[in-house]
């Protein structure tokens, strides 16, 4: 086992913190069973976590920006689209954020907080010291506050733009991690939704990074972003830990099994959904023909592999280092997905 008290390191409050994190963590030379004493730079989590240092974020009536950044969307840079008046490219981007926080949602319900439950219990698989699983208390709260904040946002947007969310399906990530954990018995199941928190925990989504800092964009939607983008950078620090204490505690069993799976979450997770962007044309008022091409012709020229390859850098180096590309079905599984060149 690695010992958890040697991955403490300095976690900045913004986004950048988060690409730079995984060089600052400790190298992987073998280690004892970690007791006690260990930091992950959540001690002041009382005073500057969001949902304990920061007031509710509210939208006014005064507010005329964008609800998201339309570089963001590829939709956006249709012809099709492009062509329409204001107001249906503002209901797309409307839509969008609806998409954007149901997707926040359900990830911090459905995936980070039952991972975070199970460390803070101690039912999980992997052995932590008695703080780590403590702070994992703190993390739920900060998950279950970012739904909150997500859904209280959609509220909002609502009763001031009169944009409705139009469809709201299960995001396409929870389809795609439901396959496969249904696909894996006893242990792998906890080991697989352990595995993707690790991901989604680790990852640099467009959003966090660049939404907050486009000042056309609705402040109020801005700070409620970059909120979760501080908290999520100490996540980042908490969960990079655990994913180093987790590889090392696998048998070669369990290497086996999970480790390939790490370059299907990055793809899960970073994986656009065709099927709401589909749904944003229909409330804005485009035809199934009109849907089908635009959704399909807005990513003809985009290398989605080398986004992928570039959002996942932070994860990707941290497996690195942690000797998970020495896996070779794990190191096989990046390279198929093109996540690593």
């Amino acid at each position: 086992m690695r010992d958890i008290q040697h991955c403490d390191r300095e976690t900045e409050e913004t986004v950048s913190a988060m690409a730079s994190q995984q060089s600052r963590l400790a190298g992987n030379d073998p280690r004892g069973t970690a007791e006690d004493g260990s930091k992950w730079r959540l001690a002041d989590w009382s005073t500057a976590a969001t949902v304990r240092a920061v007031a509710r974020r509210r939208l006014a009536d005064k507010d005329r920006g964008l609800p998201f950044s339309p570089e963001l969307v590829p939709l956006m840079s249709h012809a099709l689209v492009r062509s329409r008046d204001d107001a249906v490219q503002r209901m797309i981007l409307g839509q969008k954020l609806h998409s954007y926080f149901r997707f926040t949602t359900h990830l911090e319900l459905k995936a980070v907080l039952p991972a975070c439950t199970m460390i803070g219990l101690k039912e999980s698989a992997i052995r932590t010291t008695d703080e780590f699983a403590h702070d994992g208390f703190k993390i739920a709260v900060d998950e279950a506050h970012h739904a909150y904040c997500a859904e209280d946002m959609k509220q909002q947007l609502t009763a001031i733009t009169t944009i409705r969310p139009y469809r709201e399906r299960p995001p396409a990530f929870l389809r795609m991690l439901a396959g496969e954990r249904d696909a894996l018995d006893g242990k792998f199941k906890q080991l697989a939704l352990l595995a993707f928190t690790c991901v989604s925990e680790t990852l640099i989504t467009s959003s966090l990074a660049n939404v907050p800092a486009d000042e056309r964009v609705i402040r109020a939607i801005r700070d409620v972003i970059m909120d979760h983008a501080r908290d999520e950078a100490k996540h980042h620090g908490y969960f990079s830990c655990f994913m180093e204490t987790m590889w090392a505690q696998f048998t070669v069993e369990e290497r086996d099994v999970v480790g390939p799976l790490f370059a299907k979450f990055i793809g899960t997770f970073l994986s656009h959904d065709a099927e709401a962007e589909s749904d944003w044309l229909e409330a804005a008022g485009f035809s199934g023909a009109d849907r089908t091409r635009i959704v399909a012709e807005s990513y003809e020229a985009i290398d989605l592999r080398k986004i992928h390859r570039q959002a996942s850098k932070p994860t990707v180096a941290l497996m690195n280092r942690f000797g998970m590309l020495d896996h070779p079905a794990t190191a096989d599984a990046l390279a198929a997905a093109g996540l690593v060149e």
